[in-house]
């Protein structure tokens, strides 16, 4: 199935069946809720998904690399699932293979690597949203206050 074409605010924007959109004047691949290393996490408490999982994910998102050929990757929260593991060891060989291209991350709930990590790996890190106008990108509308996430 090839991208569908679509025009939003005067924006052209390819609508991918591999769950991503590319916005052509931006030159920008644009995903989210990616969850690399959600597999590892879940072996480790025993629970058996096969790597093989995220080897197809990281595939699936350089062939997206690859065919749109863009200027800039914008993942819109949740690029990781949790703490270090094996996969995100994986992912930074695969970074090292296209370290021009600009990642820009907007936090989500899950991106919980040290800070230290993303700049280490030449990815530019948003903590609410990132305005590319006509567009702004935000993982979750919800602002919980500290208090009412301790509850």
């Amino acid at each position: 199935m090839q991208p569908i074409k679509f025009l939003l605010q005067q924006q052209t924007l390819w609508l991918s069946p591999e769950s991503c959109l590319y916005w052509e004047e931006a030159a920008a691949l644009v995903i989210s809720d990616l969850h690399f290393g959600k597999s590892g996490h879940f072996r480790k408490e025993g629970i058996g998904i096969p790597q093989s999982v995220f080897k197809e994910d990281l595939q699936r998102l350089f062939a997206q690399v690859q065919f749109f050929k863009p200027k800039q990757l914008i993942i819109v929260g949740d690029f990781f699932h949790s703490t270090m593991n094996n996969e995100v060891l994986l992912f930074e060989k695969w970074r090292k293979d296209i370290a021009q291209l600009p990642i820009h991350l907007i936090k989500g709930n899950h991106d919980i690597l040290h800070k230290s990590w993303y700049k280490e790996n030449n990815i530019s890190v948003k903590n609410q949203e990132l305005s590319m106008p006509p567009f702004t990108f935000v993982h979750d509308l919800v602002q919980k206050s500290e208090a009412e996430m301790l509850r």
